[in-house]
């Protein structure tokens, strides 16, 4: 077992918040996930990538010591690979993708696993010249999960993130994206539904090319005892004229007893910039409670249909009809439950 620091806030805020940094106590790997893979890219084994990742370098070193990295790569225009992820005791996993100029590389995760495993995930995202990369996450079942991720976009490149948390361990995750080239993005849309657990959440844009691009939208819901933590940053750096950041979240509580804490931060070296950010946090609305209730839902059904829309908008944007329909008929499957 390993105690390590994670998810530092960029700037520290004051310390009774207790939202500059994350601890987890990371236990010892004992065999491996299980995994299917599908798709047309290619995936070899390969060194890990030095690129930073948003849960930091602890966790990083501790990655590389312990899983083997497999790089995704194709020679084609486009590819798509699909890494169904099974955790089975406490498990490793770490992927770089290495998009070339002008590739196009889709890479869908959908991790699972029984309550008391544990999966310790790295994925770094590369987006070379005009490149882009998308990475779709659905992440359920009961597994406590350490979700990793770094990415970094060259001129004209675009890095684009959907995560969906849906599971009920605790998870925690980290995105650092840097944006060297001109007009390189960053587009992510999260959504959780968390009634019990704890989502720990750490994202950082650094905008270091001009006119660059970061969109970060969160949405979800909390219940019963959940906690949830959210550090959303995105840092202008000197140099980067014209660039834009935009960050914003919607938060449903549903209980009395969960607990939200948002931190959105936005850092400023550049003058000639546009940063945006914000958050709506607060509990279902009556009226619509009654509305629904003179349709025949039960209290109950009325706030489970409302979390699972925080979800279900997430999955509209992904643009896959196969995976939008795979995703949603999961998500209502587990709301009947």
């Amino acid at each position: 077992m390993s105690k390590i620091s994670i998810n530092h806030l960029p700037v520290a805020t004051w310390n009774h918040l207790r939202v500059n940094e994350a601890f987890a106590d990371i236990p010892s790997v004992t065999g491996e996930a299980v995994v299917s893979v599908s798709g047309d890219a290619v995936v070899s084994v390969s060194d890990h990538s030095d690129m930073r990742t948003g849960m930091g370098a602890e966790y990083d070193a501790l990655i590389k010591s312990c899983a083997k990295c497999e790089t995704i790569s194709t020679k084609d225009a486009s590819a798509l690979v699909r890494f169904d992820i099974t955790a089975d005791g406490v498990n490793a996993l770490a992927y770089h993708v290495d998009a070339a100029p002008g590739q196009f590389i889709t890479v869908v995760q959908v991790i699972d696993g029984e309550d008391g495993s544990e999966l310790l995930l790295s994925t770094k995202l590369e987006a070379k010249a005009s490149s882009h990369v998308r990475l779709i996450q659905y992440i359920r079942g009961g597994a406590g999960i350490c979700n990793d991720i770094g990415t970094r976009a060259d001129e004209a490149a675009c890095v684009e993130l959907f995560q969906i948390f849906d599971g009920s361990g605790d998870n925690r995750s980290g995105v650092y994206t840097r944006l060297d080239g001109k007009a390189a993005q960053f587009i992510s849309n999260t959504g959780y539904r968390n009634a019990s657990g704890l989502l720990d959440m750490n994202y950082v844009s650094d905008h270091f090319g001009r006119r660059t691009n970061t969109v970060m939208n969160f949405g979800g819901s909390l219940d019963g005892g959940a906690v949830k933590v959210l550090r959303g940053t995105i840092d202008f750096k000197k140099g980067c004229s014209g660039a834009v950041g935009n960050e914003k979240e919607e938060v449903l509580m549903l209980s009395d007893e969960c607990v939200n804490r948002t931190v959105p931060l936005i850092l400023c070296a550049e003058e000639d910039v546009e940063g945006n950010h914000g958050a709506s946090i607060g509990q279902a609305d009556e009226e619509m409670l009654y509305y629904m209730g003179t349709r025949g839902l039960s209290r109950e059904e009325a706030t489970r249909m409302l979390s699972a829309a925080k979800l279900e908008s997430v999955i509209a944007k992904i643009d896959d009809e196969k995976l939008r329909r795979e995703f949603s008929e999961h998500l209502k499957g587990s709301s009947d439950e």
